[in-house]
């Protein structure tokens, strides 16, 4: 496990590449912004830059191909819901439900907004990852990835976020804002 944060800062690209280039097996991964970009409402980013952790336990390549950078699936992926969350303002994005199975749980931004959001990790964001073997364990090689490198995104109650409760409120905002969008 102490190899995790070399492996994931030294694989970092911009994440213009990374469909081209992540691999397929399954492993554990970070996000970082681009050395100058700042997230709005002073939230920090922790160290390196990093805003985000996560597990791909199917695949890296799956997990940011459907999921993180996809348009449209903010209602799948956590990292685009806070992340759309705390930039809603500054992209002017309306929340809408994911479906109504989920109802206000699980909110997905409108295709305008789903763009606006894939083109603000595009250009503003770095992934770097690494691979793990099946049966490792995922939750603690997360852990010692949050541990190390301090992301402000994620919402596990373990992990010491310093900006947990203002990020939830500001998720809270889109939760309610897709409930009255709702028939």
């Amino acid at each position: 496990m102490k190899d995790l944060i070399p492996k994931t800062l030294n694989s970092r690209i911009p994440s213009s590449l990374v469909l081209e280039i992540a691999p397929t097996n399954p492993g554990v991964y970070s996000i970082f912004l681009i050395e100058g970009i700042q997230l709005p409402h002073n939230i920090q980013a922790g160290k390196n830059g990093c805003i985000y952790i996560g597990k791909g336990e199917k695949g890296l390549k799956r997990r940011f191909s459907q999921e993180h950078l996809r348009t449209g699936n903010s209602g799948r992926s956590a990292f685009r819901r806070r992340l759309g969350a705390v930039l809603k303002e500054e992209l002017d994005l309306k929340a809408i439900p994911r479906d109504n199975k989920y109802g206000r749980k699980y909110y997905k931004f409108t295709d305008e907004g789903e763009k606006a959001l894939t083109d603000w990790i595009s250009n503003n964001t770095l992934f770097g990852w690494c691979e793990l073997g099946k049966g490792a364990d995922f939750r603690m090689a997360e852990k010692v990835l949050a541990d190390d490198l301090h992301p402000p995104l994620p919402d596990q109650p373990d992990w010491g976020n310093p900006f947990k409760e203002q990020i939830s409120r500001l998720y809270k905002i889109c939760q309610d804002e897709a409930t009255k969008a709702i028939p």
